[in-house]
């Protein structure tokens, strides 16, 4: 408990330095999400637990104490005694026990930041569809303003007689266009400050307001190919497990040979004193010589799993760099201008001069709104491709 409040407090500790975020500052408040997580703090400590657990069971075994006493016929001298020993397995078990125990608490480790760094990218995709769904609303709620003060001078138009009633009208039906698409939007933000609630009970995503990160071009393939065998903890907890897994074969047959008994024993006989000692061989039975094989099948399931995750994470990253290099091809190219073009002012002048009428004004700024919201959802979704790529190379 004490660590999971330490966990939490620092993680509160860094929404409260960056509660107003920048694109750089999503990285940071994915991982604290994720830190803060109750799941993953669970996780750990069961981890912990089988860690605890495998040093516990390759201790010794407490000593035996044993006694006898005996009532010998009327005139004689009782007997009695005693006796204290120890029991031992093979030698070298309770080193290899130790080195699959190591081994494990090694892949226990990765596994912990596999699941850290998994839950970040879950944390960071929360993140980005929180940036997308204010930015989306930002616009929606921009246009909205724009519409309402044409709307107004409209309205004055036509008490004067300059426009007709139609003209009026169009404006209210564009404005519930507006009100309708931003109830959804709204809604779209909601639901984001939900997800950002469910991952660490450190922070209200309303108090959120991340940015999404400015595209840069992904590096080549080959680049986080090459990262991923080197950084990510899932690789290097998988090949652990198959260290342990083969550890644990040498564990099994080394349990199967004879354990031993070694004791000090003191009897009392005929008014006088023994002392010795006993040993004892204890021989196998069948089961570990089982066991042996049980093992070996461990191994056969951990090379498997080994094998099966560089596959799935060699076609993950081909997968998420192909879909990262389309989104940016589509992001630098025309729809770069989207957002800082002059376009609504443009039509503002023709729909002024009377080179377009007020049907077409509204029909051309759609299409400029649609392509905004969409470049939005491209930035966003682009964003996201990069966020999986880096989670194979950039790692908490």
């Amino acid at each position: 408990m004490k660590a999971i409040a330490k966990i939490l407090a620092l993680a509160a500790a860094l929404f409260a330095a960056t509660a107003t975020t920048s694109a750089s500052d999503i990285d940071s408040l994915a991982i604290a999400l994720a830190a803060g997580n109750p799941a993953l703090a669970e996780l750990k400590a069961g981890y912990d637990a089988e860690i605890a657990s495998a040093s516990a069971a390759n201790a010794l075994a407490g000593p035996e104490l044993e006694g006898e006493y005996k009532w010998a016929p009327v005139g004689e001298t009782n007997r009695w005694g005693f006796g204290i020993s120890q029991g031992f397995d093979w030698p070298g078990v309770y080193a290899a026990r130790r080195k699959a125990a190591s081994l494990r608490a090694g892949a226990f480790t990765n596994l912990y930041r596999a699941e850290l760094a998994e839950k970040a990218l879950e944390a960071k995709t929360v993140l980005i569809d929180l940036a997308v769904a204010r930015r989306r609303l930002e616009i929606l709620s921009e246009t909205a303003a724009n519409v309402e003060r044409m709307a107004e001078i409209y309205q004055k138009a036509y008490e004067q007689g300059n426009v007709t009633v139609l003209d009026v009208r169009k404006f209210s039906l564009q404005r519930f266009s507006l009100a309708n698409s931003m109830a959804q939007a709204q809604a779209a933000v909601e639901a984001a400050v939900a997800a950002v609630n469910g991952l660490c009970p450190c922070v209200d995503g309303a108090d959120l307001n991340p940015t999404l990160p400015a595209a840069v071009a992904p590096l080549p393939r080959e680049s986080y190919e090459s990262a991923w065998k080197t950084a990510d903890p899932s690789l290097a907890a998988a090949n652990t497990l198959h260290a342990a897994a083969l550890a644990d074969v040498s564990v099994a047959r080394r349990s199967a040979l004879p354990s031993f008994r070694i004791g000090y024993v003191h009897d009392y006989e005929e008014r006088m004193h023994f002392n010795g000692i006993s040993l004892s061989i204890e021989l196998p039975s069948w089961a570990p010589r089982r066991a042996v094989a049980a093992a070996q099948a461990g191994v056969e399931a951990a090379s498997s799993a080994l094998d099966s995750h560089e596959l799935r994470t060699a076609a993950a990253i081909r997968s998420a760099h192909a879909s990262a290099t389309a989104l940016y091809s589509r992001l630098s190219g025309p729809g770069s201008e989207i957002a800082s073009t002059d376009y609504p002012e443009l039509l503002q002048v023709a729909l002024d001069r009377g080179v377009i009428n007020i049907f077409t004004f509204f029909e051309e700024y759609n299409q400029w709104l649609d392509a905004r919201l969409e470049l939005t959802d491209i930035t966003g979704e682009y964003a996201k491709a990069m966020a999986l790529l880096d989670k194979y190379s950039v790692l908490p």
